[in-house]
């Protein structure tokens, strides 16, 4: 696959998503099911089919990690990038609450290499490329995101 927004890359991990826009003027739900890939550049990419529909940059370099879950009311995605940020993203693909793991004292010699998200518990274990596993908690409030 090609996509034409972003330059020729590695795909690092994928994802499937079901996106929700609300038109405001008619607070009519607009869904879309789309694949996300993370890139070497750090650029999440929106898939249909084999069209790339959308690039946006998120992080600072690759994003090596997504997880979604469909039972979250408020984010449906998270990434997780070699520059040790994890990022919640809305179902309409804004973005939410971050935390950076080297402000918890993570040593992050390699970056982020999977993510497990529970978010009935709002919950995310976070493993490192230097095989240390974080569990983060996302406070009620749905804006902080914190070490446990």
């Amino acid at each position: 696959l090609f996509c034409n927004r972003v330059c020729a890359q590695p795909l690092l991990c994928v994802v499937g998503l079901e996106i929700v826009k609300i038109d405001t003027n008619t607070t009519n739900r607009k869904i879309r099911n789309v694949i996300v890939t993370g890139t070497a550049s750090g650029h999440l990419l929106e898939w249909e089919s084999r069209t790339c529909i959308q690039a946006r940059k998120v992080h600072a370099l690759a994003v090596t990690a997504l997880a979604t879950h469909s039972a979250s009311s408020d984010f449906g995605l998270v990434s997780g990038s070699n520059d040790g940020r994890i990022q919640l993203w809305t179902k309409a693909m804004e973005l939410g609450p971050s935390l950076d793991l080297k402000s918890i004292g993570a040593a992050m010699p390699g970056g982020i290499r999977g993510l497990a998200w529970d978010a009935a518990r709002r919950k995310i274990a976070v493993i490192t490329e230097s095989a240390e596993l974080y569990e983060l908690i996302l406070n009620k409030d749905g804006r902080t995101l914190r070490s446990v």
